[in-house]
């Protein structure tokens, strides 16, 4: 892969319109409802030992407002490609590069390195904030204390990863509503039927993205519909290979 490639994917990455509004538009709106509700919790002095016990001040960060920033990542990665098929620049990218593996390789790098760099910020901006008003209620925790750092990094990686599966999403569908769709559907309607698996349901839900990310951002131990920290980053790598194997598969066998 060459400087150029990057270089080119880089330009059409920065042309799509929707990620100079959306993307900044999303990440403050998950920002507030990340942080803002932390305002209600309670002091210290009037929680019982038992929800003290369960009280995540890390992990809360991460759900509700947060799920904001993951849908948008995950429509971003899908119209990174999805774009240049509805309006047919898909055409001149394989002429200019017929190698159609390099192409989705340039843009695995170039989707997934801005989507590491914004999730990072955002994770340790919400992280920060959040504490800093917890702090006065006795109930902050430090980067220093025990999964803390790893729980913070791993929920702007999770961001990365939802960057890449709608980008791999968007090159097996190609089309921009279908793709993110998709997304949607892989994100949310998972969690939804889970209750109705029955005994399989506590297994399946381990596999489902919205408890991937509870898992990677929990520092209080899990729950029976949580993959382990470490499980759910081969989680992430197993979703990134499979889909973007399949991507890779599909790209190089269609006519366009």
């Amino acid at each position: 892969m060459t400087r150029g490639v990057l270089a080119a994917e880089w330009v059409k990455l920065r042309s799509i319109r929707t990620m100079y509004l959306t993307l900044p538009a999303a990440c403050a709106a998950a920002f507030a409802f990340a942080v803002i509700p932390f305002g209600s919790d309670p002091d210290r002095s009037a929680m019982s030992a038992a929800k003290l016990a369960d009280y995540d001040a890390v992990r809360y960060c991460y759900s509700g407002g947060f799920l904001v920033a993951v849908l948008t990542m995950g429509v971003l990665g899908a119209l990174v490609i999805t774009s240049e098929y509805s309006t047919g620049l898909i055409r001149t990218t394989f002429a200019a590069v017929p190698r159609r593996r390099t192409v989705l390789a340039a843009k695995t790098l170039v989707t997934g390195g801005l989507a590491l760099v914004t999730g990072e910020i955002l994770a340790f901006a919400i992280f920060l904030s959040g504490q800093s008003i917890l702090s006065g209620k006795r109930l902050s925790v430090g980067l220093g204390e025990p999964h803390v750092l790893r729980a913070v990094l791993g929920a702007g990686f999770f961001l990365s990863v939802t960057a890449l599966i709608g980008l791999a999403l968007g090159t097996i569908i190609r089309h921009g509503p279908g793709a993110i769709a998709a997304v949607l559907g892989l994100y949310f309607v998972t969690n939804l039927i889970t209750p109705a698996l029955g005994d399989g349901a506590n297994t399946f839900a381990r596999w489902t993205p919205v408890q991937i990310l509870q898992g990677l951002t929990t520092t209080r131990g899990g729950r029976p519909t949580w993959p382990s920290p470490a499980m759910a980053f081969a989680e992430c790598g197993i979703y990134l290979v499979v889909l973007l194997g399949i991507a890779a598969i599909v790209i190089s066998h269609r006519d366009t």
